[in-house]
């Protein structure tokens, strides 16, 4: 393809879009137009109005019914699970401690404290 070839395709595209676009004067004068239609704009209040009436009546009516659902449930912190003792198994409270350093085991005796020495805590 030469570049006389591409130069000719070129300006049949500038034609072609030439033809298809309106006149500058005519979009001029048609977007200087004012353009009144009082009943898209009463349809269009009247959709939000009816959208607020809806969201208002739906809200105040889910409001409602979780009070209703909440003064018959029980809350949650009181349930208990049917299988909750299967969860106390022998030896959980040492499960639950983090042990202390420089404590003594429980099955040993505390050594009682000399005249005049501190007790550590």
């Amino acid at each position: 393809m030469s570049d006389e070839d591409l130069r000719e395709r070129f300006a049949a595209w500038r034609r072609e879009d030439a033809m298809r676009a309106p006149a500058f004067d005519r979009v001029l004068r048609t977007a200087a137009r004012p353009v009144a239609r009082p009943t898209a704009q009463l349809a269009a209040v009247a959709g939000i109005v009816l959208s607020v009436a809806a969201v208002l009546f739906w809200s105040i009516q889910l409001r409602e019914r979780t009070a209703r659902h909440a003064e018959t449930a029980i809350p949650l912190a009181d349930w208990r699970s049917p299988t909750d003792f299967l969860l106390e198994t022998p030896g959980n409270a040492l499960l639950r401690e983090v042990p202390r350093i420089g404590d003594p085991s429980p099955n040993e005796p505390v050594p009682a404290p000399r005249p005049g020495q501190e007790r550590a805590t």
